[in-house]
């Protein structure tokens, strides 16, 4: 179950980053946009994250999240609904089916029986808690220093916390993983006249070897775990 919501989550993502793509370049159909010679739907869940991100760090000025969280979902399924009319899949078929339906299902695997990283008790869900629960306190460090290691993405993250559950923090984690493996992919079948695609070659041959060693990711190649969760 938790593989087909995570599919549903990451194109909820790739949705809302299309519908800000067509409110800011006036394009209704963006899909050949490239930027960085790559096409610019493969950013679309990127720009979804970031923007939402951005919109809850400024409102945290003004106010605490939990009195909006209910009007910003609502907003937000409005402005995915209203470019779902123009919603052309990309000329390569093949390529969407696997990296936004087969990539993101067996990348989804790593929410089972996933635990807590030691980090989120240290500062990430009391960092969280202040972002909720109050608007944005300046010097709270004075009182605990860590504190003061939050970043932009600890705003989205707490958008995510759900009654409790957490595991939308974690599907918001692989949804760079995602990202990464449709970046690479991208570059490797159809841009092989691409600068990037040997850095993807060297990339994906550096995994494969490196995962040979136990654990996998023994020497920073991205890993993902069953058993931690780094919100």
């Amino acid at each position: 179950m938790n593989n087909l919501e995570f599919i549903a989550f990451y194109f909820l993502f790739y949705l809302l980053g299309r519908s800000l793509v067509i409110l800011t370049f006036k394009n209704e159909s963006p899909e050949e946009i490239e930027i960085f010679e790559t096409k610019l739907f493969i950013f679309y869940p990127i720009f979804g994250v970031f923007s939402l991100s951005a919109i809850i760090f400024i409102l945290n000025f003004l106010v605490p999240l939990k009195l909006y969280k209910n009007y910003l979902t609502i907003l937000l399924l409005v402005l995915i609904l209203t470019n779902i009319k123009n919603f052309k899949f990309p000329n390569n078929k093949l390529f969407f089916i696997t990296n936004y339906l087969v990539v993101p299902f067996i990348i989804a695997f790593s929410t089972y029986a996933i635990k807590f990283h030691y980090d989120s008790e240290a500062y990430h869900l009391l960092t969280q808690s202040w972002i909720i629960n109050s608007k944005i306190v300046f010097g709270l460090t004075k009182f605990y220093m860590w504190l003061g290691h939050s970043s932009l993405y600890e705003y989205i993250q707490a958008y995510m916390t759900n009654n409790g559950n957490f595991i939308y923090q974690h599907y918001l984690n692989i949804l760079f993983v995602v990202f990464f493996i449709n970046f690479l992919y991208f570059h490797l079948i159809s841009k092989k006249d691409s600068s990037f695609f040997n850095v993807s070659l060297f990339i994906v041959i550096f995994g494969i070897l490196d995962n040979f060693g136990v654990g996998g990711g023994s020497n920073k190649y991205k890993r993902i775990s069953h058993n931690w969760f780094p919100i």
